[in-house]
């Protein structure tokens, strides 16, 4: 559940299921340097309204990533390609994931360095059931072995 925190939204006359108080009360927070609470707004604002472009954009602008931006930018594309701002956002957003796949990509590609040659390989430890005492590590022949006859 949303707890809303004290402020506007709480004083009297304002309505608690107006999503265009919680969309300014987020980007308030987000001009403020406060981008959890930013968030929380947002998205009580797209609760609200899923269909609040500018909501999703600015949630957009919050994400870490850009492939993370680029999931919220898709949701406001959803509402409406065309809309200048959406179009604008996909413009500034889609380069940086493209650009981060292309580097994704170079990156799997590279071949990997092989394996430092151990210059005297470790001696062959028993197996974990073998019984205490028997030869498991084999240095004495198994005259009952059909290839030892």
């Amino acid at each position: 559940a949303y707890d809303a925190p004290s402020g506007p939204a709480n004083a009297p006359g304002a309505s608690r299921g107006n999503p265009e108080i919680y969309y300014n009360m987020g980007v308030s927070a987000a001009k403020g340097g406060r981008p959890e609470e930013a968030r929380r707004h947002f998205t009580h604002t797209l609760q609200l309204d899923p269909h609040h472009i500018a909501a999703w954009l600015q949630i957009a602008n919050l994400a870490d990533t850009p492939e993370a931006a680029w999931d919220y930018i898709q949701q406001a594309r959803a509402v409406d390609a065309s809309h200048p701002d959406v179009v604008r956002a996909v413009n500034v957003i889609w380069p940086k994931v493209a650009a981060n796949a292309a580097r994704q990509h170079e990156f799997e590609a590279e071949p990997k360095p092989a394996e430092p040659a151990a210059s005297d390989p470790a001696p062959e430890s028993a197996p974990q059931d073998a019984p205490a005492g028997d030869d498991a590590a084999g240095d004495t022949p198994d005259t009952d072995s059909p290839a030892m006859e």
